[in-house]
């Protein structure tokens, strides 16, 4: 009998240690990498309204359809910058404006200027509307997918307001383009 106990004590101290030593238990961890890409924004074109425009009108430069420019002077041009990146890389496309200021008289009032933004893959003077007053056009919240080329164009239009009695002379002011890269 005292054997039989020994047996038994020793099965079952055997079998309570292989349950002891058959706990599992794991865990896991998210491996990841945030790759930035190089961008490069160059300036084309610089965006001129044109010479010879006169007091009381609205010169428009559209850059989604040529055909509705009105009011335009000699030598009109839309502006045009080229962002080269890594194809499908997604940035975030902001701009800075301001109004044109007359370059020589500081009595000037400034031309209201209200750009129009659009961007295509040829470098064509129009292309898809990214931006138009707060209208963010195919693009949500200003970001943007390269294209499979890794270049885009982004055209610069939009209207300036020559009020009556405008002083003779150059008005200009800066449009500055920036793309942010987008993880």
């Amino acid at each position: 009998m005292k054997t039989l106990k020994t047996l038994f004590a020793a099965l079952l101290i055997t079998g309570l240690s292989t349950t002891a030593f058959a706990i599992d238990d794991n865990d896991e961890i998210t491996a990841s990498a945030g790759i930035v890409v190089d961008v490069s924004v160059e300036m084309e074109q610089d965006l001129n309204f044109g010479t010879d425009l006169v007091p009381n009108t609205n010169p428009t430069l559209d850059v989604t359809d040529s055909d509705n420019n009105e009011d335009l002077g000699q030598g009109s041009q839309v502006g045009r910058f080229l962002v080269d990146a890594t194809a499908f890389a997604n940035f975030q496309i902001t701009f800075e404006y301001s109004d044109l200021s007359h370059t020589t008289e500081t009595e000037a009032d400034d031309l209201a200027f209200t750009p129009m933004v659009a961007i295509n893959q040829d470098g064509e003077d129009t292309g898809v509307l990214f931006y138009d007053d707060g209208f963010d056009g195919a693009f949500e919240n200003g970001v943007y997918e390269v294209d499979e080329e890794g270049e885009d164009y982004f055209i610069i239009g939009g209207n300036i307001v020559i009020p009556n009695g405008a002083f003779a002379g150059t008005y200009e002011s800066e449009f500055t383009l920036t793309a942010e890269h987008v993880l």
